[in-house]
């Protein structure tokens, strides 16, 4: 409040000295001036911080397609997606893929933080049915079998709140286990 106030007075004398008519002249501010000028200075009074905490965002609804074609997963959607968005993945298995594989399951799971596609490409491949990778947490961890996929439960629904998600397909090689084929690495922003 200091510095404002000493500004309108140094404003004040450049206005006064410049209204004078003399170009040449300089004035001196003395103590009386400069409490006159103070005393006409509008009082600031610093804004009370308020405890009001920010909104919570509507989950947003989305909506995206994984298809399998019995040799690739497809993600049909944005990466990129706002935190505490409702995402709901439909998923379809074209007619080859269901008579090459029986159809895919999907998976989808939360990924710790940096994980990058080259990771997930080099954990492709044929493992135990229970198999998770290291950079990837089971408990969060959504699987739509081929069986419940057949009877028509084709979707999920999941409200995104961690960094980042990853999207498979797999498909039963043997009793106990499955080939994979990823789909997709999102990316969760704040907004």
């Amino acid at each position: 409040m200091g510095r404002f106030t000493t500004a309108v007075a140094v404003m004040a004398l450049a206005v006064s000295a410049c209204s004078s008519g003399s170009a040449t002249s300089t004035s001196t501010p003395t103590a009386a001036a400069s409490m006159a000028v103070a005393a006409t200075a509008p009082t600031m009074t610093p804004a009370t911080p308020t405890a009001t905490p920010l909104p919570i965002a509507t989950p947003v609804p989305l909506a995206v397609t994984v298809v399998f074609d019995g040799k690739a997963c497809t993600w049909k959607g944005v990466r990129d997606v706002p935190r505490g968005t409702e995402l709901t993945i439909n998923m379809v298995n074209t007619p080859a893929a269901t008579k090459a594989t029986g159809g895919a399951a999907f998976v989808f799971m939360h990924v710790m933080d940096g994980v990058t596609w080259d990771q997930v490409l080099a954990g492709r491949g044929n493992h135990d049915a229970n198999y998770v990778p290291k950079w990837a947490d089971q408990a969060e961890m959504i699987m739509q079998t081929p069986d419940n996929i057949a009877a028509g439960d084709t979707s999920m629904t999941h409200q995104l709140l961690s960094n980042e998600y990853l999207t498979i397909c797999a498909t039963k090689t043997g009793p106990s286990t499955v080939d994979t084929f990823p789909a997709a690495l999102l990316y969760i922003y704040d907004r």
